[in-house]
């Protein structure tokens, strides 16, 4: 679909009466938003929802501000294009946070757990390859979660040009 674009919608059913129409809908859908909007963790990129692939395509970050540092892993320099994922966990539990390639197919990652607010993190964990033995350079991490406990996901692509499209999703 494209974005900020209306669309309708009719249903039909046909059998051997014939066939009925539904009543016409409307829908708009949302205007897009580029992925390095979500470059510092105060402006994450909501996940709201366990068990679901989000697609992060139209990927094009640009290096954050420091608010955080220097990656802790899979890091090739000092100025790193990121992007920034948040959600909450509903239940207590082994929690894996994946990554799938698109046309980013190296990246690295970083768990981090809110202590208070956005700006007070702590670093969980750090993955740059999920199997290198089996050419999987996009980053797994798996996590205890608290339920109701904030998390954020920080993402970059591992050489840092950091264009282009993956999919990462969080199950239980």
């Amino acid at each position: 679909l494209t974005p900020s674009t209306t669309y309708y919608v009719k249903a039909f059913a046909t059998n051997d009466a014939g066939t009925s129409f539904g009543d016409q809908r409307t829908f708009i859908t949302a205007e897009e938003q580029p992925f390095n909007a979500f470059d510092e963790p105060c402006n994450a990129r909501i996940l709201d929802e366990i068990n679901l692939v989000y697609t992060a395509d139209n990927y094009s970050a640009t290096a954050s501000n420091g608010s955080i540092g220097t990656p802790a892993c899979g890091v090739l320099n000092n100025a790193v294009k990121d992007i920034w994922f948040k959600f909450q966990a509903p239940i207590d539990g082994s929690l894996t946070i994946y990554t799938i390639a698109g046309t980013i197919t190296d990246a690295a990652m970083e768990i981090y757990e809110e202590s208070g607010s956005c700006k007070t993190l702590s670093l969980i964990d750090c993955n740059d390859d999920y199997n290198t033995t089996l050419e999987l350079y996009m980053p797994e991490i798996i996590i205890q979660a608290n339920a109701g406990q904030y998390y954020y996901i920080r993402l970059w692509e591992y050489g840092g040009d950091s264009e282009g499209e993956f999919y990462i999703s969080l199950t239980y």
